[in-house]
């Protein structure tokens, strides 16, 4: 019986990947081999291009392998396969291998390797080189099942009626080096050509800030001819759906020529610090085509919302930080300007003289940095244009005669700009817009109240009022167009406490209220949207060392910070945030003829 084994482009390329197998089963299973005959097989060589086998690592590999419910048991003997009658002259031209190497080549097929006797080898190599379209005769071999090895290659059959499932497999396989890199590359062409890859469909990645979209790519890497389909949906990582993204999940169609398509799954904004998180664009069950890579989708975290700008009294040079403003005993004036608790600037500004006297600060012209309010002993105002230490302009306001004096400054009507808070002998109150000269009368509360401070309490954009009542009640107007909207009662903390300034002791758009006790304890209370206490908390009791001197934001970070001035002169800062301080930098040594100004 002649066995021919055709080594092509299918052999080496397809799924055996790169293993040719033969199997030889008892004829009564059905095929067409019978194991007790002698076999003569044929090695083709149709690549169409050279084989050379001229050493072990270039050869032509033959395995033997058994496969049988038989083989192994207690009764049936195993399967001899008798090779050993092979020599060189039984194939011109080529050599027969006979070492072992089941530690060096992996066995290809399952199943245990066949138990081959005396010196006989378990894998054969075909040695020499095989011309394009030539074969290699291998000359003649014999086999048996179920038989007996005796001296001299002699079988005896011994259960003829065991052999209906016996099997063995030959399995060829070219060395690492049979075939040259030139032609090699050109009989993969040959293959690609007939046998192009299957089409992939692949999803890419996606990133998007909570709340955003993400937008996945989903592609061809080719063209198809005809339509293909497949199936997406989002799959839960460490985003969840329904939490952190819309459950999404649907099927794409690519028509013939179309090659990308555009999944969006929607996110959500879940509020929570939680870091980044992700989840996977699934493909499934696509039609042709093959799914290629699946797409991950990032979820950012979402940025916390921006911090309130509040306006600051004293920030001269419109750096977002609150700066120094000392008062000189002759009447003359110094800038400080500061940034996290360091002096940057020192500026003496113009000596004014005891004519006139420091009523206040603000931006009251509206370019972010603070300006200065001066009046004169006869009634009259004096507004010092700031820009940093630099006076730039100096305007007279008006004369509303002494009978006013001014209680402070805020933006009442909401334009950028702060105005002019006055009260008048009898507790009128009135503001003045200097922006278009507007004088606006609020009313008057009676002697029972008094102003004891400005911010803006309901956080619309707009400074408020707040009273103190004599017996200790606190209140506050709304304003909204340079007059009162509504009144409100706070609370009544008692008397012991007195209103020592505001402020934002938090990050919420609500001005806060700065307590100090009669014994020098320093408090504070923040408040809600609807103007009521929401917390707050005793900072400290310093001492009596130290004096309350300002309370504005000396550190940048949109909460305001506390200034104290000790008994030898020295300025320090308190640097707090949600009410806790974070630091305490020394900022100067001015004498005792300097006053700061808060």
């Amino acid at each position: 019986m002649t066995v021919d084994v055709h080594y092509d482009l299918d052999a080496l390329f397809g799924d055996a990947n790169g293993k040719l197998t033969v199997t030889f089963q008892d004829p009564l299973g059905g095929t067409l081999f019978d194991l007790r005959a002698p076999m003569r097989i044929v090695f083709h060589n149709d690549l169409g291009v050279p084989i050379d086998a001229t050493n072990g690592a270039a050869s032509v590999v033959v395995y033997a392998h058994a496969n049988s419910d038989v083989f192994g048991s207690s009764d049936a003997p195993p399967l001899y396969t008798n090779f050993s009658g092979l020599t060189a002259e039984d194939f011109p031209g080529f050599g027969l291998g006979t070492h072992i190497r089941d530690t060096a080549l992996a066995d290809p097929v399952a199943g245990p390797d066949l138990p081959l006797t005396g010196t006989s080898p378990n894998y054969f190599e075909i040695l020499g080189t095989i011309p394009a379209g030539a074969s290699a005769d291998w000359g003649v071999a014999s086999s048996i099942v179920g038989g007996i090895y005796m001296p001299g290659g002699v079988y005896t059959l011994t259960q003829p009626d065991r052999l209906s499932d016996d099997s063995f497999t030959l399995t060829f396989q070219l060395g690492p080096n049979a075939i040259d890199a030139a032609s090699m590359a050109l009989l993969k062409a040959q293959w690609d050509l007939l046998h192009p890859p299957p089409i992939k469909i692949s999803a890419g990645d996606a990133r998007a800030t909570e709340g955003g979209d993400l937008a996945f790519a989903v592609t061809l890497d080719r063209t198809a001819a005809t339509a293909v389909t497949v199936h997406y949906e989002a799959v839960n990582g460490t985003a969840k759906a329904g939490e952190d993204f819309l459950p999404t999940a649907g099927d794409l169609t690519f028509a013939a020529g179309e090659t990308s398509k555009t999944v969006i799954v929607h996110t959500q904004t879940d509020g929570l610090t939680e870091g980044n998180e992700t989840l996977t664009l699934a493909l499934t069950t696509p039609t042709g085509a093959q799914v290629g890579t699946n797409g991950t989708g990032t979820v950012l975290d979402a940025p916390p919302p921006p911090k309130p700008a509040h306006p600051l009294t004293h920030d001269f040079n419109g750096d977002g930080t609150a700066d120094i403003l000392l008062a000189g005993a002759d009447g003359s004036h110094v800038v400080w300007t500061q940034s996290g608790g360091t002096v940057q600037t020192n500026s003496l500004l113009a000596n004014i003289g005891d004519v006139w006297s420091l009523a206040a600060a603000g931006d009251l012209s509206g370019d972010g940095k603070a300006d200065l309010l001066f009046r004169g002993a006869d009634g009259q105002v004096l507004l010092w244009t700031m820009n940093g230490g630099q006076i730039v302009a100096q305007t007279l306001l008006g004369n509303p005669t002494n009978y006013w004096h001014i209680a402070g400054t805020g933006d009442f009507n909401g334009d950028g700009k702060a105005d002019i808070l006055w009260t008048g002998a009898n507790g009128e109150v009135d503001t003045w817009d200097v922006a278009n000269g507007q004088a606006n009368f609020l009313g008057a509360p009676g002697a029972f109240w008094s102003i004891a401070g400005t911010g803006d309490f309901s956080g619309d954009g707009k400074t408020d009022i707040l009273w103190r009542g004599q017996d200790g009640t606190v209140a506050f107007w709304t304003m909204d167009g340079g007059r009162p909207s509504s009144a409100s009662i706070i609370s009544n903390p008692g008397t012991y406490w007195h209103v020592a300034g505001t402020g934002y002791f938090n990050d919420d758009a609500q001005a806060d209220i700065l307590w100090q006790g009669q014994h020098g304890e320093t408090s504070f209370w923040t408040l809600g949207a609807n103007g009521m206490p929401m917390g707050g908390g005793i900072i400290a009791a310093p001492g009596a060392y130290w004096s309350l001197a300002g309370a504005e934001d000396y550190s940048g970070d949109g909460q305001t910070d506390l200034l104290w001035r000790g008994q030898g002169g020295e300025l320090a800062a308190w640097m707090l945030h949600d009410g806790q301080v974070t630091g305490m930098p020394l900022l100067g040594f001015p004498t005792s003829f300097w006053s700061p100004i808060g």
